[in-house]
């Protein structure tokens, strides 16, 4: 079914699928199964912003942004982080993002949380600064001996002091998709990079098992995440910012690991596998579909990956 809403963010089509629309008491029923105050807590913080959202894709780049584009506010996300442990202790494109970087560049971390990865770079010797939305998780960097500020709000027009000494590098993992002006993000890193600057970018791969299965996964929808993207959406949101994408590389998956995912998810293994099957036939039966397994990994067209992708751009 094609619906009608504004031009997509990312590459400017007008062609937009309904997907999945969110229901709020059954997102937070997940949220906090065992406590029914911070569920009606957490409802009424997005109600606040807007009555509900539905999912769609964009038909060009296979953006799926969520309608409307509405931040379910700070209330929302302070609740939601109190209730499920969603801060990382490590990622990927942490050590991705270090390999590329060296001590003679001037780092800004966008959404740097408690600060994993400021710690990472003071490990490697490199000199980061983080920036957050959220007083605690700053609070938490400075517990550390972390060099972190609050943002105040979205629209600001460059990192504070960036004017002064722009960044060589800005890192952002895992906060283009909570946000509900993309474009402004690009534009910020813009405005606060040296002429040669650049961006080291992750978001939840679109070739993780979930995604490519079609499975719901609440975490990758509103209210916690807006955005869902594709290297299509990645390239053409850098194309209308002044950003060219450099590379772009998926997070590898052990070939074991895939073909545990493909085994489980097979009708004549889930068919026959609940909560009550004893342990070794269950095992006896995943083993027994494993060849059914490679012979779909060999003739996808995509591997599967691990969580993230990770994206390069540079000032061009």
């Amino acid at each position: 079914m094609t619906v009608s809403r504004q031009i997509c963010l990312a590459c400017g089509d007008s062609r937009w699928q309904a997907l999945e629309t969110i229901d709020f008491d059954h997102q937070h029923t997940i949220y906090a199964a065992d406590d029914a105050p911070l569920r009606a807590a957490l409802t009424a913080a997005v109600r606040q912003h807007t009555a509900g959202y539905q999912m769609q894709r964009c038909g060009q780049c296979g953006l799926e942004a969520a309608h409307p584009l509405v931040n379910p506010g700070s209330d929302w996300y302070g609740l939601a982080y109190g209730a499920l442990s969603l801060y990382p202790t490590h990622r990927w494109e942490f050590d991705r993002s270090i390999s590329i970087l060296n001590a003679s560049h001037r780092i800004a971390d966008f959404g740097c949380g408690s600060g994993k990865f400021l710690q990472a770079c003071r490990g490697a010797g490199l000199t980061a600064a983080g920036f957050d939305f959220s007083p605690e998780a700053i609070a938490s960097c400075h517990q550390q001996g972390l060099q972190a500020q609050v943002l105040e709000s979205v629209g600001s027009d460059r990192l504070p002091e960036s004017d002064v000494t722009p960044y060589s590098h800005i890192t952002s993992f895992h906060v283009l998709e909570h946000l509900d002006d993309p474009i402004w993000f690009f534009r910020l890193a813009a405005a606060s990079t040296t002429p040669t600057g650049e961006i080291l970018l992750s978001v939840p791969s679109d070739r993780r098992m979930s995604r490519v299965y079609g499975e719901t996964d609440f975490l990758d929808q509103p209210p916690h995440h807006l955005t869902r993207w594709t290297r299509a959406a990645l390239q053409a949101i850098g194309n209308q910012t002044g950003w060219a994408l450099r590379s772009f590389e998926y997070e590898p998956w052990p070939l074991s690991n895939q073909l545990w995912a493909r085994a489980i998810r097979q009708p004549s293994y889930t068919q026959r596998v609940d909560t009550q099957t004893p342990r070794w036939q269950e095992r006896l039966l995943r083993l027994a579909h494993y060849p059914g397994a490679a012979l779909e990994t060999w003739h996808a067209p995509h591997r599967l990956s691990g969580f993230s992708m990770f994206a390069r751009f540079k000032k061009g």
